[in-house]
């Protein structure tokens, strides 16, 4: 049987369903509903739709709704609600009499038991609401437009723009350090509350070695700090800092966590992801590299699209450094191959596809938008200005992409490891010879002779294997990398165009109720916000305009998302408490103005994470003591915000 998405939490069906359809039946009953969710509708889905669903109706009749069931065929209707032996659809598929159903082969008793069943206790029929599609862009976005109250709560202010507001003039503290303290200290002024003293170099060499490598500092490293009483001994202890390998590994689990990174697909069987610490590598790189962010979105949304490019060589053993980054950036879009994986949805190429997508989808929101996008799947978002329009739209963008092996590797080093097979089959003619001798002299002693001819085949294999190369001219050699085979990444590439998926909106995100069709598009209020106005096109094309509109500067959420998460990542929690969710029914800022002076600041920085941790670390409100308590601002201000 064709596996059929079920709706979540059948008790709440209870409440959406209405009476059923058919003529002269009550409102089901929640084992009703449960038994026509479990067993009827993927029974008739798998058997009877194609015959009589949408896009084929032999005798005039349709089986997958209420109304359509009613209305019965060429010959009337084929259901008596509550009584079998006069149901036309029981006798059919009992194979009672003509015509039999389904015609390819009898149903077996356990599904000719469930369908009877239903017919006997009335043919119960749930009924749910249509979700509003939100045609109208204007009317989805009139909250944006509608500037906030002073002075009250703004549930909307992460999908407005940046403000670029002047950092409040402070004098009750001396000179600030820095523009992130005056935000802070004109609030704690506003508050009378006390401020921390500065922190002890001791803790203060510590907190940056775990805030950036995750590692405790060496005792000499110490006490070289605590001895150094130079004014800029910190900022030179961050940049050494900055520049360690350890640093792209501490800050790039960070991302992966949020990337929803794994070596495997999850589930029962657990597919294992061969590629994915190419991901994983290409991430740490880009962090020790100092890769600016906006670029770094853009390579893993659509490096593929953004920078096209092959391994091919131009004349030489060389490869060209442009040729390289391309490639890496297209290592990048490994980031939309680690989702996870259920088995037996690949015998089903619709459902896969549906599920590949729903995890874009899902995971595009909240790694780079801060966005719970997944509530809007199934119904308009219940709390923030998303629509179901909008989310099958996102989907779209990605209805042309799959994900594709790319070799690593040019024409001239895939041809270095064809050449070394023959090796590899020495090797084995070498080993099928040494057990060949072992069978034939087994349980008895050797002649000298024969002595001979075991340390003579033992050298052979010795040999062939000493004559293969540890890998390719120029190949990466990853002691992950097999033996003679060549270097892949996982990454995404492109349907070919007569097969790219139709993405439909879907009634309560079930994949078997479609109703119109979606097309690449970008979330209406956040269109609206940045005032774009461009269509995204085609599949060959709908992921790069995505990426290019995401990291234009303006956008009003791509900057805030992540200085939010570098000043969690160094203070255990961010301006915004909800990392992952700037909507509605996420935290709202605890100091709105200083999180979009960071976010500006970002921008200007050229997107550097590097200038970033340095800004935020050189401050006066990171070098503050940790320990430090006063009962006034325990009484007011408990969780420190």
């Amino acid at each position: 049987m064709t596996a059929h998405r079920v709706f979540a939490g059948l008790v709440l069906t209870v409440c959406w369903a209405s009476a059923c359809a058919l003529a002269g039946a009550g409102e089901p009953t929640g084992e009703a509903v449960e038994h026509f969710e479990k067993q009827v509708r993927p029974l008739l889905a798998a058997k009877c739709w194609k015959c009589h669903g949408k896009e084929k109706q032999k005798a005039s009749l349709r089986l997958d709704s209420a109304a359509a069931l009613a209305a019965g065929g060429d010959s009337g209707p084929v259901v008596v609600p509550g009584d079998p032996d006069h149901s036309p659809m029981v006798k059919a598929i009992g194979y009672l009499e003509d015509p039999k159903m389904p015609p390819d082969g009898k149903l077996s008793d356990v599904e000719i038991a469930a369908l009877t069943r239903w017919v006997k206790e009335g043919a119960a029929w749930p009924q749910y609401p249509e979700q509003k599609e939100s045609d109208d862009a204007e009317a989805a976005t009139a909250a944006l437009l509608t500037p906030p109250v002073p002075g009250q709560p703004d549930p909307l202010w992460a999908f407005r723009p940046m403000v670029d507001a002047p950092p409040p003039a402070v004098t009750s503290h001396g000179e600030p350090q820095s523009i992130i303290d005056r935000f802070l200290l004109a609030k704690i002024d506003q508050r009378g509350l006390s401020v921390a003293p500065p922190a002890d170099k001791r803790t203060l060499i510590r907190r940056a070695y775990f805030d950036l490598l995750g590692l405790p500092p060496p005792v000499e490293e110490v006490e070289r700090f605590v001895q150094d009483a130079a004014p800029d001994a910190f900022a030179r202890l961050i940049d050494k800092l900055l520049a360690l390998p350890q640093y792209g590994e501490r800050w790039g689990r960070h991302w992966l966590d949020v990337a929803r990174y794994a070596d495997s697909g999850g589930y029962e069987t657990d597919i294992y992801f061969r590629n994915a610490w190419r991901y994983r590598d290409y991430v740490v790189k880009s962090f020790n590299d100092d890769k600016p962010y906006s670029r770094f979105v853009q390579e893993q949304i659509a490096g593929d699209e953004l920078w096209p490019d092959d391994l091919s060589l131009p004349g030489t053993y060389v490869m060209p450094k442009e040729k390289l980054e391309h490639l890496e950036a297209r290592v990048g879009t490994g980031l939309y191959t680690l989702a996870t994986q259920i088995h037996e949805s690949n015998m089903d190429a619709k459902k896969l596809d549906y599920e590949r997508m729903t995890d874009w989808a899902d995971t595009t929101g909240s790694v780079f938008l801060g966005l719970t996008l997944g509530c809007a799947r199934c119904h308009d978002h219940k709390f923030d200005p998303l629509s179901q329009r909008d989310y099958y739209g996102l989907q779209a963008i990605f209805a042309g992409s799959k994900e594709v092996e790319m070799p690593l590797v040019n024409g001239m080093e895939i041809a270095d490891y064809k050449q070394h097979y023959p090796r590899i089959l020495a090797i084995d003619e070498a080993r099928r010879a040494y057990r060949s001798f072992e069978k034939r002299v087994a349980g008895r002693k050797l002649t000298p002779e024969e002595e001979q001819t075991r340390r003579d085949l033992r050298d052979k294999i010795a040999a062939a294997v000493l004559e293969l190369p540890e890998a390719a001219a120029s190949a990466p050699g990853d002691r992950f990398d097999g033996l003679m085979e060549i270097p892949t990444a996982s990454v995404l590439g492109h349907v070919d165009p007569a097969l790219v998926p139709e993405v439909h909106i879907l009634n309560r995100g079930d994949l078997d109720r479609p109703k119109r069709r979606a097309s690449p598009e970008i979330p209406a209020i956040l269109r609206q916000a940045t005032g774009y106005r461009e269509p995204l096109g085609g599949p060959a094309t709908s992921r790069k305009r995505f990426a290019l509109w995401l990291t234009s500067g303006e956008h009003p959420l791509t900057a805030r998302v992540m200085v939010n998460r570098i000043w969690q990542g160094h203070f255990g929690v961010g301006l915004v408490a909800t990392s992952n969710d700037f909507g509605k029914m996420g935290l709202p800022p605890t100091h709105p103005e200083l999180l979009d002076w960071l976010a500006r600041e970002f921008v200007r920085q050229g997107w550097s994470l590097k200038q970033m941790h340095r800004t935020i670390m050189l401050s006066d409100a990171y070098q503050r003591a940790s320990s430090y308590t006063n009962p006034d601002n325990l009484a007011q201000d408990a969780d420190n915000r």
